[in-house]
């Protein structure tokens, strides 16, 4: 008998939960943990995924309360999608530098050793090895047909798993460098716009960025993405309603 198995009948005891109260229970549960929930038993996978827009958006609405109007929403297909500009800015900054390799060669090549056999006039066999090079094609990167599959601009789970992440450091920076009164002589124009400019260039370098590679399955420190490969994948966090790819 296995310990860690779900007690006989626990599906249909879930499923006698009243669905607005699993929903509110569901909305206090960090999102890190949906995936051991949807491995718990079938019930629990199918509700979390058909109630994730409503599970997803309480726990915005109720735990991220003043970064979710700092950082304004609004309902998109069910989902609740960042539209602040800084955000959608920097995710378009992103996907535009995946997809522009660094460096590419023009062309590939291929080399085949050639065996080939010479008979002298006396009889004597000579073995001669020829390396041959062969153009295979033009070397086009494998980011040419990658895409990001997760987006914060797209509805989904994601806007929450970034909250979770980020959201308190975002607030908290937007706040400092954009709402601050300046303290020095120059005008307040001025400071302001120059604190707006940093609050940009952080935004996209430590959370937008950094997010991005979190959601679609991409290593933290890669900084050249020629290498990535033309299947998308998803971030851990992501895959109790996404899936592996």
């Amino acid at each position: 008998m296995n310990p860690f198995a779900p007690p006989a009948g626990s599906e249909d005891l879930l499923a006698k939960i009243i669905p607005e109260l699993l929903v509110e229970i569901l909305s206090h549960v960090p999102s890190i943990d949906y995936l051991s929930l949807v491995h718990t038993n079938q019930f629990l996978r199918n509700f979390l995924r058909a109630n994730g827009s409503r599970i997803c958006n309480n726990t915005i609405r109720d735990r991220f309360s003043i970064a979710s109007q700092t950082l304004p929403s609004t309902l998109t297909q069910g989902w609740l999608v960042p539209t602040h500009p800084v955000l959608l800015s920097s995710e378009d900054k992103f996907v535009k530098q995946i997809l522009t390799p660094a460096s590419r060669p023009s062309r590939r090549y291929r080399f085949d050793t050639v065996t080939s056999t010479d008979m002298s006039a006396s009889g004597q066999i000579t073995m001669r090895l020829t390396r041959l090079r062969t153009t295979v094609g033009a070397s086009g990167s494998s980011t040419d047909s990658f895409y990001l599959k997760i987006k914060l601009s797209q509805p989904g789970p994601q806007y929450l798993h970034f909250l979770e992440t980020y959201g308190e450091h975002v607030c908290v920076q937007l706040v400092c460098r954009v709402g601050i009164k300046p303290q020095s002589t120059r005008t307040k124009g001025q400071a302001n716009e120059e604190l707006h400019e940093e609050w940009i260039q952080l935004a996209y370098i430590y959370y937008v960025r950094g997010f991005l590679k979190l959601a679609n399955g991409i290593s933290r420190n890669t900084k050249c993405y020629d290498g990535l490969t033309r299947a998308p994948r998803v971030g851990s966090g992501l895959i109790w309603y996404y899936g592996c790819q």
